[in-house]
């Protein structure tokens, strides 16, 4: 890999996004046109016809990269639909910067999407790869619950530490998703609440999109030292008002996790921030942001990380 990869030679130009919700009354065609439209909107003088392709990011709301161009009614523009667990939206941002990059094209969008709703199941549902009959197949929360009891045997801290630790985080994140205008779920939640909700396997129903994987993640990313990430969590480190934010726009917890769009939200939020456009979660000056997908289960995963920047001087 090259030592500065892509590093200032792509730039965003322009981005748009819906408001996350169950949104009954409309369609992955109606969500992907007021995106795509909202994003051409926020260019100046810019006009559709000038994208030379298309990425599309959606797990299981169409095949293929007529999900995007029969809605759009895009003619002679190359559409190219991926996927790839919870990162496929970062996936499609990532093979659109590397199509400008490479010099292929000038111009390109990536787009994500999702209804999972509209497939007849409630929550995520994913059929389990070929196995030789013998892989057990438990839920996404319960297999993300493991990481609890894990961390408490590793670093040696007790059950009663690490529940505060996810009550916070959830309390944390509810309370930035409280500000977005966006967000599903605009309302924050007292902790003694989060604290004493019904429990799924080690995890509270309010731990639900996993706040133990936020905590590992903050070591894993180097944030924190190995063992001390729930210190810092308790310390208000990753605050809105803390020394280094975290999920500012109310992340998972807030949004819900729609899978071909949470990884281009996460950049939605940071391009917000840059152009001084959060509003009451505004962060002070903002100069680089840094968004993270995870997705499959603990010990088979993918990883996605990005780090952009407000790029102000040119």
């Amino acid at each position: 890999m090259a030592s500065d990869g892509i590093r200032d030679q792509v730039a965003i130009v322009g981005m748009g996004c819906t408001k996350f919700g169950e949104h009954w009354d409309r369609s992955i065609d109606d969500l992907l046109i007021d995106a795509v439209d909202e994003c051409v909107a926020s260019v100046p003088g810019f006009e559709r016809k000038q994208v030379d392709a298309y990425w599309l990011g959606t797990m299981g709301s169409g095949t293929s990269g007529l999900t995007l161009s029969r809605p759009l009614k895009i003619d002679y523009k190359p559409v190219t639909r991926v996927e790839n667990y919870c990162a496929t939206g970062s996936e499609a941002f990532r093979n659109a910067c590397y199509a400008v990059a490479s010099g292929a094209y000038d111009c390109v969008m990536a787009v994500g999407g999702e209804k999972l709703k509209d497939s007849g199941y409630s929550g995520l549902v994913v059929p389990p790869p070929i196995n030789d009959g013998t892989a057990s197949e438990p839920t996404a929360p319960a297999m993300f619950s493991l990481l609890a009891p894990a961390y408490v045997k590793k670093y040696g801290i007790s059950d009663e530490q690490l529940k505060e630790v996810m009550t916070r985080i959830a309390w944390k994140n509810h309370r930035n998703g409280a500000l977005n205008e966006r967000a599903q779920f605009r309302s924050e939640v007292a902790k003694e609440t989060i604290a004493r909700s019904p429990i799924v396997g080690s995890l509270g129903i309010f731990d639900c999109c996993f706040t133990p994987t936020e905590l590992v993640l903050m070591e894993d990313l180097g944030f924190s030292e190995r063992g001390q990430g729930w210190q810092d969590v308790l310390d208000g480190v990753f605050d809105l008002d803390g020394e280094l934010p975290v999920n500012p726009d109310g992340g998972l917890k807030s949004f819900g996790h729609p899978i071909g769009a949470s990884g281009l939200r996460m950049l939605f939020e940071c391009w917000l921030q840059f152009r001084g456009e959060a509003g009451e979660r505004q962060l002070s000056d903002p100069q680089i942001g840094l968004t993270h997908n995870l997705g499959g289960q603990p010990g088979a995963c993918v990883s996605f990380v990005s780090i952009v920047g407000a790029g102000r001087d040119g």
